[in-house]
């Protein structure tokens, strides 16, 4: 992970955290001197290092957002293949995550445990699961 954040925060004084990104090409050779794949070392910024810094920073780290991201896509889209993840991440309540953090978060830990084919199902059943704060 420090090998990650040096690479990754050199950028800081130019780019915006946000906006804060490495080439294939740069990743291939991080991963080529800590003798691992460049692309695992791009998902662990993307999917995790990265969105730790932003909600770090914007006061939602470790806020559990599974009802809220469920909830939402819900209510606002048809079906998983209408979902506009970047639209999604530009919600104020989603503040702190990248698309590819609520796309992990909504396919890793949340959909993986329901078999339902709709969103509202799977809302549901989370709210369920989640109501007491489980």
């Amino acid at each position: 992970d420090l090998v990650i954040m040096d690479a990754v925060l050199v950028q800081l004084p130019e780019r915006s955290l946000e906006m804060i990104d490495l080439s294939s090409a740069e990743w291939n050779c991080i991963g080529a001197c800590q003798s691992r794949d460049g692309s695992c070392l791009d998902a662990r910024w993307k999917l995790y290092l990265k969105p730790w810094l932003l909600q770090f920073f914007s006061g939602t780290l470790n806020l559990d957002i599974r009802r809220m991201l469920a909830n939402y896509l819900a209510d606002h889209f048809a079906d998983i293949d209408s979902i506009d993840w970047y639209s999604v991440a530009r919600k104020p309540k989603f503040v702190g995550h990248t698309m590819q953090s609520l796309k992990n978060i909504f396919f890793s830990r949340i959909r993986r445990d329901n078999h339902q084919v709709t969103l509202k199902d799977i809302a549901d059943q989370l709210n369920v699961k989640l109501k007491d704060g489980a």
